[in-house]
């Protein structure tokens, strides 16, 4: 079994003795897998997850994301048919955003309003009755919402940008959903001990960083919907956490060893380059996410990072944007890194391999006669540099494997 698509909520998952597996879609509390996969970093986790293995979270954090099969499709984004099931429940009876003011509004009774009414259902509604319904969902989102409704509002306004509904007032709703996560904490904060028993726990959350707010080790792809909104309106991409010209990052993260622990950047490449994997947007909204995903590869921000820039070059194969200038740049951006030699070359050799530029080969030359790369590594780099791909194929040069970094450095840079 390599695929499992779960098309219920449930409380806990347990899959026993899978180890090919390397898609999961489904939406519940708990998900657990004995073993691990048996192929490292070969998992994909999609839906919503309030509590994934951890290895599966330190592996997204390090962008080791091997594919997007489990990841929101546009064509999800824009019907929901995923969240067949899932309901926008009113909790109060007589308050704003109460089963009062649901059956008032949308015309249904206050049972069903108890009930919950379901996504697609709610979206229906939304564009029949228009501002008033919409309204209703706002005054829902008066109070604080767990992170599973919240996702739930995310999923109906990105579905309603998406058909076409008037851009302010899902903005507006966004806005107030995105300043609520924020600041929700990432931890319990209670405890076990009283205030003079250690201390209590430190609240965990972003605060302001732009960054969407999800608990450790889970599955949430808030980020992922959210650009899809983005998509359809006219905002650039400072709304996404970049600055406006797209050059520089926010000044909190310049003490960090490198990019790709700036969440805002790792989210953003992880959207973007998921979306770029589906199509059935609106015109303007596709050549949007085109320039945004070619901007990933051409951006001397991103292509300078050798961590970032280790994932944009693995996702070449299923890029949308791996024309030659594109690729070009890209090459230009590992050919000025600052980084060590053999970083630069491994990244290259991962160009190659998936796109056999003749510029990646050239670039490959000239790096080596580096003094520090060992006999070994000269040798399969020249190799590389004049047969390309076949050297892969005759056995000359091993074929690179993912992460490139890491495989590198096992290989030839231990002693």
């Amino acid at each position: 079994m390599t695929k499992v698509n779960i098309k219920r909520r449930v409380l806990s998952c347990s899959l026993n003795r899978c180890p090919f597996v390397d898609t999961i879609i489904g939406f519940g509390d708990r998900l657990s897998l004995h073993p691990k996969p048996r192929k490292k970093n070969s998992l994909s986790i999609g839906g919503f997850w309030h509590e994934v293995p951890e290895w599966y979270d330190l592996q997204v954090t390090l962008l080791k994301i091997p594919h997007f099969k489990a990841h929101l499709t546009a064509e999800e984004i824009i019907d929901c048919h995923d969240m067949g099931g899932v309901k926008i429940q009113a909790y109060g009876y007589d308050l704003r955003g109460g089963q009062v003011h649901f059956s008032e509004v949308l015309g249904v009774d206050i049972e069903t309003a108890a009930d919950g009414i379901e996504i697609q259902e709610m979206i229906r509604l939304i564009e029949e009755k228009k501002e008033p319904a919409f309204g209703v969902l706002e005054s829902w989102c008066s109070s604080t919402l767990d992170w599973f409704d919240q996702y739930k509002v995310m999923r109906i306004l990105a579905s309603l940008i998406s058909r076409g509904y008037n851009p302010k007032p899902i903005l507006r709703l966004r806005n107030v959903i995105s300043e609520m996560n924020t600041n929700m904490p990432k931890l319990i904060i209670g405890s076990v001990n009283d205030g003079n028993q250690g201390g209590k726990w430190h609240p965990m959350f972003s605060g302001e960083s732009g960054e969407w707010e999800t608990p450790n080790n889970s599955v949430m792809p808030f980020g992922r919907v959210d650009l899809e909104i983005w998509l359809n309106t006219d905002l650039g991409v400072e709304f996404l956490g970049m600055d406006s010209n797209n050059v520089s990052i926010r000044p909190r993260y310049a003490r960090r060893r490198h990019l790709g622990e700036n969440g805002v950047i790792r989210n953003l490449l992880t959207a973007t380059l998921s979306a770029a994997n589906t199509v059935g947007r609106n015109g303007i909204a596709e050549q949007k996410l085109t320039n945004l995903a070619e901007s990933l590869y051409t951006n001397p921000l991103i292509n300078t990072d050798p961590f970032c820039c280790e994932f944009t070059v693995y996702h070449l194969s299923v890029s949308r944007v791996a024309t030659k200038p594109i690729i070009n740049a890209l090459i230009e951006g590992i050919m000025s890194m600052t980084a060590a030699a053999w970083k630069r070359a491994a990244l290259l050799v991962g160009v190659v391999d998936i796109t056999n530029s003749s510029r990646a080969r050239m670039a490959l030359r000239r790096l080596a006669s580096d003094k520090d790369f060992t006999v070994s590594e000269s040798s399969k780099i020249n190799a590389i540099s004049i047969a390309g791909q076949r050297a892969f194929e005759s056995g000359k040069a091993e074929k690179p494997d993912w992460p490139y970094l890491k495989s590198w450095e096992a290989k030839y840079r231990r002693n």
